[in-house]
């Protein structure tokens, strides 16, 4: 079997009939492609807004049930606990609610990617003199490569991984910072460093963190079909850095392995 992760935002444009779903609805299950799910869709599905709380419900709702139609209810399982990975059927509607009734403090990577300002980032890739548009020119396998070398230039020795393992020894809690607090670091770093960087608004952070969660639960399966040019780049990288054998494409080529 085919697994294909599609990002949240390809399956708004499913949703909008941005495009034909035809190419990807018929091949579901049927024709050996299964298209799973994960808490983070969820997460960005009651992340919306609405002028009133009945009409956000009821979008909700609607997202939901395309989630259920779409992914036919498979759904990828992270277990905090023990860091397993997991597939098995479970409603989306369900999850949410289990999402819900869970009281969450902040995680440690959304204090992490907060501690850090805008201008904090700018002054570090002046700094640093990294010019985010050259850098954006190469290729997954060769941007930790470029940036070890700028960073080592200015740091001696430190480079790309070593700032990573040394944010990563810093937490107390190391043993149980899992890989996908690693790769949402990565994220950030990437974007501080001014790779394929997020655009600045009030909620720029959490989407990245999404960005980032969906990477994560894509590494799982056969395909991470995003239509963002700077997630895709991103995750690339990511998957680089960790050989995880994900291809990553965009809602176009996706359906050309159909």
């Amino acid at each position: 079997m085919v697994k294909m992760y599609l990002d949240w935002n390809v399956i708004l444009a499913l949703k909008k009939k941005e495009f034909t779903t035809e190419s990807i609805t018929k091949y579901l299950n049927a024709q050996g492609v299964l298209f799973p799910y994960s808490a983070a869709h969820i997460q960005e599905a009651d992340n919306i807004s609405a002028l009133n709380d009945e009409l956000r419900s009821k979008q909700i709702d609607e997202h939901l049930d395309y989630l259920s139609y779409l992914t036919n209810d498979l759904y990828i399982y992270h277990n905090l606990t023990d860091k397993t990975v997991s597939l098995f059927i479970e409603k989306p509607h369900d999850v949410l609610q289990t999402i819900r009734g869970v009281s969450f403090a902040k995680t440690i990577m959304k204090t992490f990617i907060n501690i850090i300002s805008p201008e904090q980032k700018k002054s570090f890739r002046e700094m640093m003199r990294i010019d985010a548009r050259q850098l954006n020119n190469y290729k997954p396998d060769e941007v930790v490569i470029q940036l070890d070398s700028v960073l080592k230039a200015k740091n001696n020795s430190i480079g790309f991984i070593e700032i990573l393992d040394k944010a990563f020894n810093s937490f107390p809690d190391r043993k149980d910072f899992g890989l996908h607090n690693y790769i949402a670091s990565i994220f950030e770093l990437l974007d501080m460093v001014g790779y394929w960087k997020d655009e600045e608004t009030d909620n720029s952070n959490y989407a990245r963190l999404w960005d980032a969660n969906h990477t994560f639960f894509a590494s799982y399966t056969d395909y991470f079909v995003s239509n963002d040019k700077r997630t895709r780049n991103k995750a690339m990288v990511v998957y680089t850095l960790f050989k995880i054998n994900t291809k990553v494409v965009s809602s176009e080529e996706a359906l050309k392995y159909l």
